[in-house]
């Protein structure tokens, strides 16, 4: 039994590492195409969340689970997509505490572009 459950741990190690290496590999082809579009990979998962969640739109730690970013980082990000005009702020009518984000048409028109990209590199 405590061989199975190394043998498992083990397994589970191997493919945790194939799937990192995979990862790694889509990265580095897609970053080419991301950069070309004007973006970070960062602002990119950005961008493309808050597209997923149109209208309602992501609060900052939302989009930080989603994205997989820190709070500062994230803010960052969304402080120079909102410089560039691709999203915007508005206070949640739940929670007048809180912020939302949303993705604007060019923003939108960002992610179309690069998504075109990579549709063709498929």
């Amino acid at each position: 039994m405590c061989a199975d459950m190394v043998e498992a741990t083990r397994q589970t190690s191997v493919d945790a590492l194939q799937r990192i290496r995979e990862t790694r590999e889509l990265v580095a082809r897609i970053s080419p195409a991301i950069r070309r579009g004007g973006l970070s990979l960062e602002a990119f998962l950005a961008l493309s969340a808050l597209q997923g969640a149109s209208p309602r739109g992501l609060s900052m730690s939302e989009l930080a689970k989603s994205t997989g970013a820190t709070p500062p980082t994230l803010t960052r990000h969304i402080d120079t997509l909102a410089a560039r005009s691709m999203v915007y702020r508005e206070i949640d009518v739940r929670d007048r505490r809180s912020t939302v984000i949303h993705i604007s048409k060019i923003g939108r028109a960002a992610i179309s572009r690069i998504d075109e990209q990579l549709d063709a590199m498929v």
